[in-house]
């Protein structure tokens, strides 16, 4: 994640991500339907430019918070990395 306005670049749990963004005055949140919608401002996450082929980052636009009881699945990238999905998340693979 990229905060444009401080210049800071970091790693950060999309979860706890979603948690600042709730206490960031900047930020706007709307819930319709159990599902809450947060507008960050600022905010750029390192993203895949398929035109290009290669890494970039791009705004955040929106992030959205649900409940959810289901099966997660455990991803171990090749830099050894780890995060977790719901069982149905897309997840785009690049070798």
């Amino acid at each position: 994640m990229k905060d444009k306005d401080i210049n800071e670049m970091r790693t950060i749990k999309i979860s706890d991500f979603v948690k600042e963004l709730k206490c960031d005055s900047k930020s706007r949140a709307h819930s319709w339907r159990g599902v809450t919608y947060i507008k960050p401002e600022a905010k750029e996450a390192l993203s895949y430019d398929p035109t290009h082929s290669k890494s970039c980052f791009k705004e955040v636009g929106m992030v959205s918070e649900r409940p959810y009881d289901g099966e997660m699945v455990n991803v171990r990238t090749v830099d050894n990395r780890t995060f977790s999905v719901t069982a149905k998340h897309p997840v785009l693979v690049c070798e």
